[in-house]
């Protein structure tokens, strides 16, 4: 299902967003947040081709937005960007499952 209009961020939005120091770095992501003025989130992802396939970079970004989610930032204003530090393909499962943890824990934290 296509995300709809009013849940996507303008150039103008990602890069406000990207200006923020509210940040947490993980050793696979760097999450930047700012709050909103809208009764929902959204969420930004910056991945360039040299991370992986387009099939590994969609793969994490639906990952990341159903932790995002289901973890209570659906009802929260905020707008999140998600950076990429190190190629996508190099993610273990273990690997992903301490990065979900974080993930997690900063979602909560931010609710």
């Amino acid at each position: 299902m296509p995300l709809k209009m009013k849940y996507s961020m303008t150039k103008r939005d990602v890069q406000s967003v990207f200006k923020t120091k509210t940040a947490l770095a993980t050793r696979f992501f760097v999450f930047k947040i700012k709050a909103n003025n809208l009764e929902h989130f959204r969420i930004a992802f910056a991945f360039s081709r040299k991370q992986g396939s387009a099939v590994v970079r969609n793969k994490f970004k639906r990952r990341v937005r159903e932790i995002c989610r289901t973890h209570g930032f659906d009802q929260k204003g905020f707008d999140i960007l998600v950076l990429c530090r190190k190629p996508l393909k190099a993610i273990q499962p273990l690997d992903w499952q301490n990065e979900k943890s974080k993930i997690i824990q900063f979602c909560e934290n931010h609710q």
